[in-house]
């Protein structure tokens, strides 16, 4: 899609939207740590469109705009420049905290610390971690890490430098084979498929005509932009009072968990502005399919609970409701992202044919990278990532299996956020389960075993850690004019220096303050639960399950019959991905804001057309936008007034 006119002229990836760009990455990745860890604030990059990044985003292309507007129009940012910001940060905010720093430092960190002789951690993992692989507790290292470092004791970086060396190499594959394929899939999913990308398009919005002679920018002008600001913001700043005086009732937006019948799930009833004003964007096809396919899984949870039939809770924290509906609706979103590259199968063929120097091989001129380097990145990329956990200790099947999940998990949440807009979404399961099972407990050795608890570092909540955001900078690029080479490599670069800061940053913290005491729980709780959850599968060992196997391939066959009456039958209203991803947590949690969104898009569509809808646009942006001061107002406030006590009023 070619971008238009008032998006490709002006400067671009000038040297000072570059700087500006690592400046952000910077403070997105500090302000998200303090938040969670010191303030107990917001999370601020749980979403695909982290919220510190939005709210950075939204002040520079308003306020500081603004004020370089009224010295001299020459020196406004132009819509490009705060594009390359953008797309600078995207990747780089899914770093910080919850992101990948927080589960990467935490679960190294913490096999030798929460070692006991009640868990028995030292007798199963501790003969079979690589010297390399987590740092050791040599002088009560990781003791002052959790626990904070005595005053006038040097921080004992030594420790650190090794594993840090090799993970981090394992982290740049990930990020170069994520880069690759975003680049691979771009032309096929923007050009060949069009799909909608709804943040990009909250994006575009908000930098039209940012360079225009006009101090406020255009989104801003209407009428309907401040009623959805004033709604929003004005909900926040009231609840907000609350935090100085109790007595002031608030209104009740961020809803709780309710338990309707005892045979069913609990229901979530949260109001989030920002998945409203994203989802807003989407085709409302695809959130008619989420929230009816929740539904669906609420009835078939309620039918499997009176009926008795388990085969197990909740596989892991970052799997869905019990084992059953996890590996039915894995196979679900497995099969869609095969399904996916059926699809695109004429695009993939003029990628190898470009990389190999072939006949009819495919243009990739405005490309990030060319399609030969793109491809034998990701070929190379992949064997490095197999080859290191294989050094690690997984043998080859699982090695193979494990890496099989987390492409598809990354590649399938990307699909799904481009699609869909939903700034919340993960898989079904996760990788870890998805090998152990299939391989079985009884063909897994304990040196597999516990590389497969460290692999939980990258677990980043199942979220595809950085292939959505690296999916999005691929389309942003489409809008930027720049040379796409330097684009990329301003991307990555930002994304590196993103990882630097955010994890000396973290290391600095937890022997400063102890990692234990941060608000957060990715230290306390959740890190030390990889090891947990891997423990009895050591102790008690268990062949391939055929059941979960049986139900992955149910799953994947109700994907394909949904599939095939999609492109059959041009009345069928379903989607397969909302049966994919409609038991995760993530869209549990946000069914009712799913279902508002896709309410007030249907009603105004039925009755203004696209004229309507075009029109209300700017209400939305209003939503979002105010909802994105009103989240920045709480954390200012808590950082003033209740540091240490924050007020969490955006997660999930």
């Amino acid at each position: 899609m070619a971008p238009d006119d008032h998006l490709s002229q002006g400067r671009a990836l000038s040297a000072r939207a570059v700087m500006l760009g690592l400046a952000v990455v910077a403070f997105v990745n500090v302000s998200i740590a303090c938040s969670e860890h010191l303030l107990g604030s917001s999370r601020m990059n749980l979403s695909h469109f982290p919220l510190a990044l939005f709210v950075t985003f939204l002040i520079l292309a308003i306020p500081l705009n603004m004020v370089l507007k009224s010295v001299r129009l020459r020196y406004a940012f132009s819509p490009s420049e705060l594009l390359v910001v953008l797309t600078m940060g995207l990747a780089a905010a899914a770093v910080p905290a919850s992101g990948l720093t927080g589960f990467f430092l935490g679960v190294i960190a913490s096999p030798f610390y929460f070692a006991s002789p009640e868990n028995r951690w030292g007798e199963f993992f501790h003969p079979h971690i690589p010297s390399w692989l987590a740092p050791r507790d040599e002088g009560g290292a990781m003791k002052l890490f959790f626990e904070g470092l005595p005053e006038g004791q040097h921080l004992p970086w030594q420790v650190w430098m090794v594993p840090l060396f090799w993970w981090l190499t394992l982290i740049g594959a990930i990020i170069v084979v994520s880069m690759s394929i975003a680049v691979i899939l771009r032309k096929q999913w923007s050009e060949h498929e069009k799909l909608s990308y709804p943040l990009v398009t909250v994006a575009r919005e908000m930098v039209g005509g940012a360079d225009e002679d006009r101090l406020l920018p255009g989104f801003m002008r209407g009428r309907l932009f401040w009623v959805g600001f004033t709604v929003s913001f004005g909900i926040i700043g009231w609840n907000v009072l609350n935090y100085f005086w109790p007595g002031i009732p608030t209104i009740p937006v961020l809803g709780r968990w309710r338990i309707i019948h005892p045979d069913l799930p609990a229901v979530h009833n949260r109001i989030n502005f920002l998945t409203i004003g994203i989802c807003y964007f989407a085709h409302p096809q695809i959130l008619f399919s989420i929230w009816v396919f929740y539904l669906v899984f609420m009835l078939q949870a309620m039918v499997l609970n009176r009926v008795g039939f388990t085969i197990g809770g909740i596989e892991d924290q970052w799997s869905s409701y019990d084992a059953a509906t996890s590996w039915l609706h894995y196979g679900a979103f497995f099969f869609l992202v095969l399904a996916m590259a059926w699809n695109a199968r004429e695009h993939l063929r003029r990628v190898v044919s470009a990389a190999f120097a072939l006949h009819q091989g495919g243009d990739d001129s405005q490309e990030m990278v060319s399609y030969r380097r793109a491809l034998w990145t990701t070929l190379l990329g992949l064997l490095y990532i197999c080859f290191w956990f294989h050094r690690a200790g997984m043998g080859p099947a699982l090695v193979v299996l494990f890496v099989l999940g987390t492409v598809v998990i990354h590649v399938g949440v990307a699909r799904i956020v481009a699609a869909s807009g939903l700034p919340y979404v993960r898989g079904p399961l996760s990788a870890q389960s998805f090998a152990v099972y299939i391989v079985g407990a009884e063909g897994t050795t304990p040196a597999g075993f516990t590389a497969l608890a460290f692999s939980y570092a990258l677990i980043a909540n199942g979220r595809g850690l950085f292939m959505p955001a690296l999916v999005h900078s691929a389309k942003l690029g489409e809008l930027i004019a720049a040379n796409k080479r330097k684009l990329c490599l301003a991307v990555l670069g930002g994304l590196g220096f993103g990882i630097l800061v955010s994890v000396g940053f973290s290391i600095l913290l937890g022997y400063s303050r102890g990692a234990l005491n941060f608000q957060s729980g990715v230290f306390a709780y959740l890190s030390r639960s990889a090891f947990e959850y891997t423990l009895p599968k050591m102790q008690n060992p268990f062949p391939r399950s055929w059941v979960r196997i049986s139900l992955f391939g149910l799953g994947g066959a109700i994907t394909a019959a949904l599939t095939v009456l999609r492109m059959r039958l041009a009345w069928w209203p379903l989607h397969p991905i909302g049966f994919a991803i409609s038991c995760t947590y993530l869209t549990r949690f946000g069914a009712l804001s799913i279902f508002l969104a896709w309410l007030a898009k249907t009603l105004i569509v039925r009755m203004g057309g696209v004229e309507g809808y075009r029109k209300s646009k700017p209400f939305f942006l209003g939503l979002l936008t105010g909802y994105a001061f009103g989240v920045a107002l709480s954390f200012v406030v808590d950082g003033v007034w209740f540091p240490g006590q924050g007020h969490r009023i955006h997660s999930w």
